[in-house]
């Protein structure tokens, strides 16, 4: 994956805060657009438009877009490109961050300036979401003895398979994945009262880091939530 095609959140760390200016929700006026779904291409118009917030999800899924630029979609990906002098698409999306996801298949998009007064769109076909900052895992000991642990996660194929001594007061860090998905993760101590406990560990728009915490008796595993409002449009 080239550097800069997934640079840092920018405004999604304001849209977590709740400021309105972040680009989570639009205020802007509704356009009718109910025969827009897999239509011909808009025409560049004069006439007044939506302003819409750029979103900055990492997934977003086609049915909820505008129906504007639904259609500048759908044009993209039956001529390879669309160019404009007005791309909505550009308005909403955030294409250096954000992928389009078609009936369960994900689109990488891209957005080129053709000349100062015109853009091009193109999507490209992915086998997969994955998330620029992705949450990782930690194991932490906080007993008073060291603990022999089993840490596993797996999806379609294992990510994490070992046993490590964690020492009193210490512990593992990991960064299994980028992909977006639900993984089994299984962790067993080996050591003193020995107990297994199985999780799901989510990589999507809205899961933070997981961490397992070892007592001197027990297992907690725990993975945080993001509380906010996805992107909406009135389109």
């Amino acid at each position: 994956m080239a550097p800069d095609r997934r640079r840092a959140l920018r405004l999604a760390g304001a849209c977590l805060l709740g400021i309105p200016s972040a680009g989570c929700l639009s205020t802007a006026d509704p356009v009718a657009s109910e025969d827009s779904e897999r239509s011909e291409p808009p025409g560049d118009s004069e006439a007044s438009e939506p302003d819409y917030d750029q979103c900055h999800l990492v997934r977003i899924e086609y049915h909820r877009l505008p129906g504007d630029v639904r259609t500048e979609i759908d044009a993209a990906l039956e001529n390879g490109d669309y160019r404009s002098e007005s791309l909505r698409f550009d308005d909403a999306v955030d294409a250096s961050y954000s992928y389009v996801v078609i009936d369960d298949t994900p689109y990488d998009p891209r957005v080129e300036d053709v000349d100062s007064e015109a853009k091009t769109l193109m999507l490209t076909e992915v086998d997969s979401v994955r998330k620029p900052d992705p949450p990782s895992l930690t194991v932490r000991n906080t007993a008073d003895r060291e603990h022999e642990v089993r840490i596993e996660l797996a999806g379609e194929e294992p990510l994490v398979d070992e046993t490590v001594t964690i020492e009193s007061h210490d512990f593992r860090k990991y960064h299994p994945t980028d992909e977006f998905g639900s993984y089994e993760l299984t962790v067993e101590t080996l050591t003193g009262s020995e107990e297994t406990r199985r999780f799901d560990f989510v990589v999507d728009d809205f899961r933070t880091e997981a961490e397992v915490t070892i007592t001197d008796d027990e297992v907690h595993v725990s993975q945080g939530v993001i509380d906010y409002a996805p992107c909406e449009w009135d389109g």
